[in-house]
C-alpha cells in the first residue's frame, strides 16, 4: 500500500479527524485530501517537475507535499529562514522548477500555494513510477555546496510501511503526535509518515513555544501529546525542567528519538520520570529515507550494554552490514545518487542499491551500534553538518586568510559545540559572523569564533586540530 493510498483512506472514513495542526490553523483528512487534489490538478499545469514549498509550520506545506505526489511532482522543502545567499544555490541546483510558498511573506517570483487551490478539474490520474523521486533534502556538502538527497517514491513508501509496522510505535487512532523538526530536516519525515498513514492527529508548535523547557511542557500538556518525535537534544533541553514527568504529562506514552547519539545518561533521566515510557532509539541517514532500524530502550536494555544500540537487525528496513568497521546499507531504504548526478558512496550490489554511510559501527549479537565518523561530518541538534562546508564558507568572505572548524565534543563523543578559528586580513570576527548569518543556516554558525595570528599545523604542514581542540 502506497503513502497516498493510507491518506486516502483515512480520508474516507475520518474525513473530520484532524489530521494536522500548525500555526494556530488545523486541517481535517477530509480538508486535507480535497486541497491537494486541487493542487495536483493547478501543479499539472506546470512543465516544471519540482517544486520548492517554502514555509514555516503552515498546514499548506503538509498539502504542498501531498499535492506534488499526488500530481507526480517532487517536493523540495525548504524554511523560511534559510539565508538568500543558500537559497538561490538551492533554486539553481533544482532548476528547472517553481517556487511555492505558504504564507503571505512572497519572495520574488515565489507563487502562494493558497492561490492555487481554486475548484479545477481534479480528476486523479495514475501515480508516478516508483523510481520518480516523491522529495529532495539538502544537507551540507563537504565542497562548501549543499548537497542534494533525492527519495524516490518507492523509498518513501517502504520506509512509511516501516515506521507503522513497529510494534513499540503502535497506538491506537486517533493518537496525538508532535512534530518538533523543520519540514527541510528529514526526521520529519518520520512524524508525517507515522502520523498521517496511522491516521493520527499531528500538532506542530509554533517556534517560541518550543524556544525553552517550560513552552515545550506547556505545549504538550495543552495539546494531551501521547508521541513525540524529537532528536536527543531535544529530549535534553525537555530535562531542563523538573516538570517534565508522567504526573504533569500522564498522556506521553511513545517517544522516537533519532537523528544524533542517544546518550545512556539522557535516557536514564527520561525512564526515570516516565517509567511507563516507550522509549525508540532509531538510526538512518538522510540517503536512506530518515531511518533504517530502531530499537526500544528499556531499564533492562540500559544495564546491559556500556552503549546504546540504534537498532535491532532483525526489524531493520534494509540490509545492515559492515565492512571495515563502515555501516553499509543494501535495499529500497536506499536512494539512487546525488542531485547533482554525484554517486559517492553510493554503487549497486547484486542489483540492490546500496550506501556507505561513512559512521563507524559494529553488530554485535541482533543490535547496530554507530561509533562515530571516518570523515569530519558530525550531527548536531540532529542536523548533518559538514565542518569543510563551514569552512569552505568562511574562506569565501573577503578579509579571511585561513580558517579551521573543529567540534567540540563531551565525553561521549557527543557533540557540544562548533568552534572557528579564523586569520584575518581585513575586517574583525564580528563583520564575519554577519556575513555568515547571510550565507549559512542559524544552526551551521560557529558558536565561538576566535582569531588567531597564523592557524598551528602538524610536522607534515596539515591542521593540528588536536591542537585547536585545547584552545
Amino acid at each position: 500500500m502506497q503513502l497516498i493510498d493510507w491518506i486516502h483512506a483515512w480520508a474516507k472514513t475520518a474525513p473530520n479527524r484532524t489530521a494536522y495542526t500548525g500555526e494556530g490553523r488545523s486541517l481535517s483528512y477530509g480538508a486535507l485530501w480535497t486541497d491537494a487534489v486541487r493542487l495536483s490538478a493547478a501543479l499539472r499545469q506546470f512543465p516544471e517537475s519540482r517544486f520548492l514549498l517554502r514555509g514555516g509550520k503552515a498546514p499548506e506545506m503538509v498539502v504542498g507535499m501531498l499535492g506534488c505526489l499526488l500530481a507526480g511532482k517532487t517536493y523540495v522543502p525548504i524554511s523560511p529562514e534559510l539565508p538568500a545567499a543558500r537559497l538561490e544555490r538551492i533554486l539553481e541546483l533544482t532548476t528547472p522548477c517553481k517556487l511555492l510558498t505558504a504564507d503571505s511573506s512572497r519572495i520574488p517570483d515565489s507563487i502562494l500555494i493558497s492561490a492555487l487551490l481554486e475548484p479545477l478539474p481534479a480528476a486523479e490520474e495514475p501515480a508516478a513510477p516508483e523510481n520518480q523521486p516523491a522529495y529532495i533534502i539538502f544537507t551540507s556538502g563537504s565542497t562548501g555546496t549543499p548537497k542534494g538527497v533525492p527519495i524516490s517514491r518507492r523509498n518513501l513508501d517502504h520506509f512509511a510501511k516501516w515506521i507503522c509496522g513497529l510494534e513499540s510505535m503502535r497506538l491506537p487512532a486517533p493518537a496525538r503526535v508532535m512534530n518538533t523538526a523543520a519540514f527541510s530536516f528529514d526526521l520529519s519525515v518520520a512524524d508525517l509518515c507515522y502520523s498521517l498513514c496511522s491516521g493520527h492527529s499531528l500538532y506542530a508548535p509554533e517556534k517560541d513555544r518550543v524556544a525553552d523547557p517550560a513552552g515545550i511542557l506547556d505545549f504538550m500538556g495543552t495539546n494531551r501529546i501521547e508521541t513525540v518525535v524529537c532528536t536527543p537534544t531535544f529530549l535534553k533541553l525537555c530535562l531542563l525542567d523538573p516538570g517534565f514527568r508522567a504526573a504533569q504529562l500522564c498522556d506521553l506514552q511513545v517517544v522516537y528519538s533519532c537523528g544524533e547519539p542517544l546518550e545512556k545518561k539522557t535516557a536514564g533521566k527520561l525512564l526515570e520520570r516516565f517509567p511507563a515510557l516507550r522509549l525508540i532509539n532509531a538510526y538512518g541517514p538522510t540517503e536512506a529515507t530518515s531511518a533504517v532500524c530502531a530499537v526500544q530502550v528499556t531499564r533492562e536494555l540500559l544495564a546491559k550494554h556500556d552503549s546504546l544500540p540504534v537498532g535491532k537487525i532483525d526489524n531493520a528496513a534494509c540490509r545492515l552490514s559492515i565492512d571495515r568497521d563502515e555501516i553499509i546499507l543494501t535495499g529500497e531504504s536506499v536512494f539512487s545518487g546525488y542531485l547533482d548526478g554525484n554517486t559517492q558512496g553510493w554503487y549497486l550490489e547484486n542489483g540492490q542499491a546500496t550506501f556507505r554511510t561513512g559512521d563507524l559501527g559494529s553488530i554485535e549479537g541482533n543490535y547496530l551500534y554507530c561509533k562515530g565518523r571516518r570523515d569530519r561530518q558530525i550531527k548536531w541538534k540532529g542536523y548533518r553538518i559538514e565542518l569543510d562546508e563551514i569552512e569552505q564558507t568562511i574562506l569565501s568572505i573577503p578579509g579571511v586568510e585561513n580558517c579551521a572548524v573543529i567540534a567540540k565534543k563531551t565525553e561521549t563523543d557527543t557533540v557540544r559545540l562548533i568552534k572557528a578559528f579564523v586569520v584575518l586580513q581585513s575586517g574583525n570576527v564580528d563583520l564575519l559572523r554577519s556575513n555568515l548569518i547571510r550565507l549559512l543556516p542559524d544552526y551551521m554558525i560557529p558558536k565561538s569564533i576566535t582569531e588567531l595570528q597564523e592557524i598551528p599545523t602538524t610536522e607534515n604542514g596539515k591542521t593540528d586540530r588536536k591542537r585547536l581542540e585545547s584552545l
